[in-house]
């Protein structure tokens, strides 16, 4: 049965977005597609993070609390580690 909570419609513990975005994604698993969005998005933030951000707290935020693997999958993933991104952000931002 389908209920309204908030803004979001719910059925059981899925949300209906999610479950469309995993439905049409290109290859791998549901795993590995939300840990692909989840990276993407430490990236984003490492990115535009204010001075003083540290890559600890981003990665926790976005709800990374093994931050070896973290790393580790960062730099798979990008070719760079996090606090390379957290310094070009921070010299990109100096720079304007």
């Amino acid at each position: 049965m389908l209920r309204q909570e908030g803004n979001r419609s719910r059925k059981g513990d899925r949300c209906p977005l999610t479950t469309a975005q995993l439905q049409t994604r290109p290859s791998g698993s549901p795993h590995e597609f939300v840990a692909s969005r989840r990276l993407e998005e430490a990236r984003r933030k490492l990115f535009a993070a204010p001075p003083g951000s540290t890559v600890i707290r981003i990665a926790m935020d976005i709800g990374f609390f093994e931050l070896g693997r973290f790393s580790a999958r960062y730099r798979e993933h990008f070719g760079e580690t996090p606090s390379a991104t957290l310094a070009r952000g921070d010299a990109n931002q100096l720079s304007h």
